[in-house]
């Protein structure tokens, strides 16, 4: 049997946990949604119950360590998740004592994006580039950037909210205090309410809805869709000259399934690469909604 290692996938509305062996192969995938019935529990009571059915069904074979992705603000380096926006009270604090202490196994914890662009990069539609990009489209946006096999990031290791850059400065509110971050114009959040906003969705659809009735010709819907096709489309123009990647994985989220969208940002792309002298890869991500667990186990994997 190969090594293996356990990878964790914390985001805004679900939790994707996973056996993920050396050569990036899951099995065992355990996909739930955050259960608010965990409010009065201790923190990351939901997370350690599924660690230990994991290890529990491996004991002949126990995991190198966890890796564990979550959608930012954290310290990578301390393991303390201080997200206020996008999680729950009973999911912040120290993931990485909390894991370590409990379980006696190494914890790394990284941010979701990178820990995505790590899978993509390493094994799936980034293989073999020198340079690769993420943009992950989920309940937020988030951005990764490889470079040479090394995730890229600020100072202290902070991470780059590239999901921020501005695209339209009259755009909605976000929650990072400014309008119209690339986020509050195509996440999956910003979708439905836009959608709701103008009577085309109900409080209770979201944006894989709207994507559903822009194919089924609404016209409404088809608008809101181009919007936000054309505001993605500056988002990766924005990536390519801040970072200059050789391709750029689009994943998740209801954007990411239309072929004629991949031709539309290629093109954008192609057309900034006039300037830049460079031409960066437009491509959809292809381990799926796998590759933050998948990336975060390997963090593990390679470290050893």
């Amino acid at each position: 049997m190969l090594d293996w290692a356990i990878g964790i996938d914390l985001g805004g509305t679900n939790i994707r946990v996973a056996k993920v062996d050396v050569l990036g192969k899951v099995s065992q995938p355990i996909f739930v949604e955050i259960d608010k019935g965990y409010t009065d529990s201790p923190n990351f009571a939901q997370i350690i119950s599924i660690v230990e059915r994991m290890i529990s069904s491996n004991q002949e074979h126990p995991p190198l360590g966890i890796g564990f992705g979550v959608t930012g603000p954290i310290n990578v380096k301390t393991g303390i998740i201080d997200n206020p926006f996008t999680l729950p009270a009973y999911f912040q604090g120290n993931i990485k004592k909390t894991l370590e202490d409990k379980f006696n196994l190494k914890v790394i914890v990284e941010n979701d994006a990178n820990a995505a662009c790590i899978g993509e990069a390493i094994f799936g539609a980034g293989e073999g580039a020198e340079m690769v990009a993420c943009l992950i489209l989920g309940t937020g946006v988030g951005v990764g950037v490889i470079n040479n096999g090394v995730v890229y990031r600020g100072a202290n290791g902070a991470h780059p909210e590239a999901g921020h850059l501005h695209v339209d400065p009259t755009g909605p509110f976000c929650y990072c205090g400014r309008n119209g971050c690339l986020e509050a114009l195509v996440s999956g959040t910003a979708l439905k309410n836009i959608g709701v906003e103008r009577g085309v969705l109900t409080a209770g659809q979201n944006g894989k809805d709207l994507a559903d009735l822009a194919e089924a010709g609404n016209k409404e819907a088809v608008q809101i869709m181009l919007e936000a096709q054309e505001a993605l489309g500056l988002g990766v123009v924005n990536l390519i000259y801040t970072y200059g990647p050789e391709k750029i994985i689009i994943t998740g989220g209801a954007l990411s399934r239309s072929d004629s969208l991949l031709i539309k940002l290629q093109a954008i792309a192609d057309e900034a690469g006039t300037y830049t002298k460079l031409r960066s890869e437009i491509k959809f991500g292809s381990l799926g909604d796998w590759a933050g667990t998948i990336g975060a186990a390997t963090c593990i994997i390679k470290s050893l």
